[in-house]
């Protein structure tokens, strides 16, 4: 006799509630295994992908910093440094078309995103020994990255510094221009006045001829006169 087997005397008699009471059963009991090997699949899954994410971030992390020089020497950072002043000096944060520095707003910098981010702001490029020169110049945490606040405040600093000297400059050209044109009209006076005096000094012989001319004239002009009152006798 079976499990849906009545034990009466018919033999081979199924109940049909017990059979479906049993199968509904066996499809939880199926389903719920199914359930948590999928689970199980999954967990694994999820885990094996974030050790590989994390294995390839590692991996590109150490890429982005081999391709750093460290072993720069001071010709290279003095060159570094000089093309941030290069940078501020062409840089004018009122300007319309000024570059924007948000780019450099946020968490450390690896230092070939830093690179990356000069060039798109500013197009000037690094080189490798110079970029490993400003990596130390601005890493504040020893983690061979780019403090962007660090970098953010001294660029500010130099920017302030080279708005001050330009309008330094501006203000000494004024007062340089206005000074020469000063001096121009100074000299143009003292020239006209020169001209002015040649015009009237004379000499003794000048004065004599000047004399003998106004009495040769009287004489003219008198005999014009005799001559006239004769005619008119």
């Amino acid at each position: 006799m079976t499990m849906f087997e009545r034990p009466t005397e018919r033999p081979k008699e199924v109940v049909c509630k017990e059979f479906v009471l049993q199968f509904m059963q066996w499809g939880i009991d199926r389903r719920h295994t199914l359930h948590v090997t999928q689970m199980e699949k999954s967990r694994h899954a999820g885990k094996k992908m974030a050790l590989e994410a994390a294995e390839k971030k590692r991996l590109a992390d150490e890429k982005m910093l081999g391709t750093v020089d460290f072993a720069y020497e001071k010709g290279d950072f003095d060159s570094a440094i000089g093309k941030m002043y290069a940078i501020v000096e062409s840089y004018d944060p009122t300007h319309v078309a000024a570059p924007s520095l948000k780019g450099f707003v946020g968490s450390n910098m690896k230092p070939v995103e830093f690179k990356d981010m000069i060039m798109r702001t500013f197009l000037v490029p690094l080189t490798w020994k110079e970029l490993g020169a400003l990596t130390r110049h601005y890493d504040t945490t020893g983690t061979d990255t780019v403090d962007t606040k660090a970098f953010l405040t001294h660029f500010t600093k130099l920017a302030r510094a080279q708005a001050t000297a330009r309008k330094r400059a501006h203000d000494d050209a004024q007062k340089a221009s206005t000074l020469k044109q000063q001096q121009d009209a100074a000299r143009e006076e003292a020239a006209n006045a020169k001209a002015e005096a040649e015009r009237v000094r004379y000499t003794p012989s000048d004065e004599e001829s000047f004399l003998a001319k106004i009495r040769d004239a009287a004489q003219v002009i008198k005999r014009c006169c005799c001559e006239t009152t004769c005619a008119m006798s």
